[in-house]
């Protein structure tokens, strides 16, 4: 058992993703999904680099008996299946789908990147700081969703179409209306009049622009209710005598 245990860990392939001709583009891709999205993505070279240098991945040996891969054709192909605007560019398309006249051609300027010089430590590092930059703002934007949603909005009256909408104006209209009908607490009620020795005081009074005095006050006031009673008393005779 042991022994079986070391020979297969002698082997190049143990623990890690055999890379073969047929599958090296969809795992590259597999790789920037996971590690380095959602920066810019590199060259194939590039990505394949960094792949290897996670030890994870080792190269099949189909590579040692040329079957190499065509490093124009596969950037061109590269560069058209991440980025679709990259077919405006004649040259791209003609390295992907056609054969050079002369092989070994190096492909053109577009199929340089903006990560010559830097480790994969970097870059993963770079590219984990704009997930989580993009993830604050997505939670952020949540935030502010749910506490909008949670405050009702404000009612338009100027927008409404409807006939019960409030008017202010008719409104305050109403009031003054109702206010102008009430009684004054002030006047007089209606069908009485003063005894004429306190009209003819109180002539006198506005006249000679005199006052009476708290007696003379206090005595009026007691015939101006005796006066009420008695006409309120007249007023049941008539009406008990109407009914008999």
């Amino acid at each position: 058992m042991r022994d079986a245990y070391k020979k297969q860990s002698d082997c190049l392939s143990f623990n890690k993703l055999t890379l073969t001709p047929r599958n090296i583009r969809n795992e590259m891709f597999k790789f920037y999904r996971e590690h380095l999205h959602p920066l810019e993505a590199p060259s194939f070279r590039h990505t394949l680099q960094w792949a290897l240098q996670t030890d994870k991945y080792v190269l099949n040996w189909q590579f040692d008996f040329g079957t190499q891969l065509n490093l124009a054709a596969v950037e061109a192909t590269w560069r058209l299946a991440l980025d679709s605007s990259a077919a405006k560019d004649i040259a791209i398309v003609e390295a992907a789908a056609f054969v050079p006249e002369k092989r070994g051609v190096a492909p053109g300027s577009w199929a340089d990147d903006n990560y010559t010089g830097l480790s994969f430590d970097q870059v993963c590092m770079t590219a984990m700081d704009v997930r989580e930059d993009l993830n604050n703002e997505r939670m952020q934007r949540t935030m502010d969703d749910e506490h909008a949603a949670d405050e009702p909005a404000p009612f338009d009256y100027s927008t409404t179409g409807d006939s019960t909408a409030l008017d202010l104006g008719d409104l305050a209209a109403q009031l003054h209306d109702i206010a102008s009908r009430q009684p004054d607490d002030d006047a007089e009620p209606d069908g009485f009049e003063l005894p004429e020795y306190a009209a003819a005081a109180a002539q006198d009074e506005e006249e000679n622009g005199t006052t009476m005095s708290d007696d003379e006050a206090t005595s009026a006031d007691a015939d101006r209710r005796e006066a009420e009673r008695r006409a309120a008393r007249g007023r049941w005779v008539l009406d008990e005598a109407e009914e008999a």
